[in-house]
């Protein structure tokens, strides 16, 4: 899922696109609407296919990219968008980055405690893939631009790039995941968006491992955009609901859920979106709630239902994540988000922040350092993709929670999952977290 912003200008994208797509050279291979299903709800839904970086790079991107939305090239931006990030975030030499320990870096390094990654007990664990990371930590690093100091700190290239696979003699410290990673029109934009996706995910999964009763958004305080995404969802049966999973950060962000009790469609589809404003929160979560739910319904018809086991230890991708939440026999494990809601309006969240790319990113920047975090910013734009007018973005936000994939691998180390839910109001946990597989897509 991206955090693309190629989608906001759609005539600004069909010249843009004219400079990247094409079967044989191109940045982008192709794009194409998918045909509505019967029965599915009225969006538009692109795919896109990017070139394959293994052709002159160490390392195969993801090339498939989709989008879901009511207007067809906002829809095909973001497949376009998604496309190029995943591009982008693919080329890399893994010489140009040294390995060493923070100790002996000649270098400015992030400390590694900053991180919120795992607990003593689960590195203790048999077969647990990842070791603890600390000053003495084989790694390689990637400069990258601290947004707060406006100096330049290093990062683990493994939480820069995608794909990375860690190479003999790093240590494995950190699960790589396309978190952070953002397309945009300027290195401003693509940089809000990168910082956004990364508190929207810190949000998702603190919501769900403290099993957090967030607020839902009432359906009639909606702007009319939105309103009518719940509608479409709603004319063919479906459930969609509205969760303000705002964090103390103070940067609005909702968490999305579509429910059905039809034994031919998911239980259960979930998404996310941070954006400047609620509204605009909303409707990305809501286009990604889309785009969510037609990949879940694929799973749902073409792969059997997972069997439930000790640990969940057979969740360990993507998919699995999802297939989980499909079955209707897991639907009640969800059951407290639903139970004794607290009701919202939209207005409630928050006040519209500044208009301005570069206001805007110094605003998001600027609540996360309130709370004692730091941003770090890395420009991976290639230069056949900035002669088209596009750049990447990845944001990495040392100590926000991160999503995990892999139920055994999600993370209970640092201090936010314990600390936050409390300070919001909530119960909190305090010595184990939800024991059901996380539904992020």
């Amino acid at each position: 899922m991206t955090a693309s912003r190629t989608a906001d200008d759609p005539a600004d994208l069909a010249r843009r696109l004219a400079y990247l797509l094409d079967p044989k050279v191109g940045v982008i291979r192709a794009i194409s609407e998918v045909p509505r299903s019967p029965g599915a709800p009225e969006f538009f839904q692109y795919s896109g296919r990017a070139s394959d970086t293994a052709a002159f790079t160490g390392q195969r991107n993801f090339a498939n990219t989709g989008g879901a939305s009511t207007e067809p090239l906002r829809a095909a931006g973001k497949a376009m968008g998604e496309a190029v990030e995943r591009y982008c975030a693919a080329i890399y030499d893994l010489d140009d980055f040294p390995v060493v320990a923070r100790s002996a870096a000649d270098f400015d390094c992030v400390p590694p405690a900053d991180f919120a990654l795992y607990t003593p007990a689960q590195y203790g664990e048999p077969g647990f893939q990842m070791v603890p990371f600390t000053d003495e930590s084989p790694v390689r690093w990637t400069a990258a631009y601290n947004a707060v100091t406006r100096q330049t700190q290093h990062v683990p290239t493994a939480s820069v790039y995608v794909p990375y696979y860690y190479a003999p003699g790093e240590a494995p410290v950190i699960e790589p995941i396309s978190t952070g990673l953002s397309c945009g029109r300027s290195v401003l934009e693509a940089s809000v968006s990168a910082v956004c996706e990364v508190v929207e995910r810190d949000a998702f999964v603190l919501t769900w491992q403290a099993m957090m009763r967030p607020a839902r958004i009432r359906p009639a305080s909606l702007d009319p955009v939105s309103a009518d995404l719940v509608d479409r969802f709603d004319r063919v049966g479906l459930e969609a609901i509205v969760f303000d999973v705002t964090t103390d950060l103070g940067i609005p962000t909702v968490m999305t859920v579509l429910r059905s009790s039809s034994p031919e469609r998911p239980a259960l589809a979930f998404a996310a979106a941070t954006a400047m404003t609620a509204a605009e929160a909303v409707r990305k979560g809501l286009e990604e709630l889309e785009h969510t739910r037609r990949y879940c319904q694929q799973i749902f018809d073409y792969a059997p239902r997972l069997e439930v086991v000790e640990g969940h230890e057979n969740v360990v991708s993507q998919v699995e994540h999802l297939n989980f939440w499909c079955d209707h026999a897991n639907a009640p494990l969800a059951s407290f988000l639903f139970e004794d809601v607290r009701e919202i309006d939209l207005d409630e969240i928050s006040a519209p922040p500044p208009h301005d790319p570069a206001d805007q990113l110094r605003w998001v920047v600027d609540r996360i350092a309130d709370t004692g975090y730091h941003t770090l910013l890395v420009d991976l734009t290639t230069d056949d993709v900035a002669v088209a007018g596009l750049y990447v973005v990845r944001a990495v936000v040392p100590g926000l929670h991160p999503l995990c994939m892999g139920h055994r691998y999600r993370a209970l180390g640092g201090t936010r999952l314990w600390t936050v839910p409390q300070k919001l109001g909530h119960r909190g946990i305090t010595d184990h977290d939800n024991p059901s597989p996380h539904p992020f897509p």
